[in-house]
């Protein structure tokens, strides 16, 4: 019912569902909790559920905290809102994800920015040790890879395959970034672990 009632942003039952004690927390559906339900929509939604009580850091079926949703979908108001109030930046998900992870893999470099600039780590890794730059060379977004570079993230960094960016970024065919990184003096002959190059992934 309370997720049905956000869901029509009928917030004057919301309010009375939660004055008469429903459990603002509960995971519905093993998949959603009424605040990360709200971060995949509506911003006042997420504000109206934290000002009454909901757990900021709350996860849902998927162990995702609000901020990692509203992070991997974009919605920087709502990324900038729950930072202020407090959200954990460095918490991560069964995947070892972080907000600022997701916001690389799906290429939003905005919230990525905002995120490294309050106090998010670049160099946070997943259960995969892909780092943000690892993730982020697969949008082809070589802006946010050279603010990554240029913010201090180790690119020579390999994931548990041996993979390094520029092999990431020669298997993808992303020209610009792999003649970007070889402008950066990285390894052109370094290997994975099957003891393959970046030339043998482009």
């Amino acid at each position: 019912l309370l997720l049905r009632a956000l869901l029509f942003n009928r917030y004057d039952i919301v309010n009375y569902l939660i004055q008469y004690g429903i459990n603002k927390n509960k995971v519905y559906k093993k998949i959603f909790t009424p605040l990360t339900f709200a971060a995949y929509t509506h911003l006042d939604q997420v504000k109206f559920l934290i000002e009454r009580g909901a757990d900021i850091n709350v996860t849902d079926g998927f162990g995702n905290t609000p901020l990692m949703i509203a992070a991997g979908h974009g919605k920087m108001e709502c990324v900038k809102y729950l930072v202020n109030k407090g959200a954990n930046i460095h918490q991560k998900n069964p995947k070892g994800y972080t907000a600022l992870l997701l916001g690389a893999k799906y290429g939003y470099f905005s919230v990525v920015k905002y995120l490294n600039e309050n106090g998010g780590n670049l160099n946070d890794k997943n259960n995969k040790d892909d780092n943000a730059l690892h993730l982020c060379v697969r949008s082809g977004e070589i802006t946010m890879i050279k603010y990554m570079i240029e913010n201090g993230i180790d690119y020579n960094e390999k994931d548990k395959k041996g993979y390094n960016v520029l092999m990431l970024a020669a298997f993808f065919g992303y020209l610009n970034i792999v003649k970007y990184l070889i402008d950066k003096k990285m390894n052109i002959y370094e290997k994975d672990n099957e003891g393959l190059t970046a030339f043998d992934f482009a």
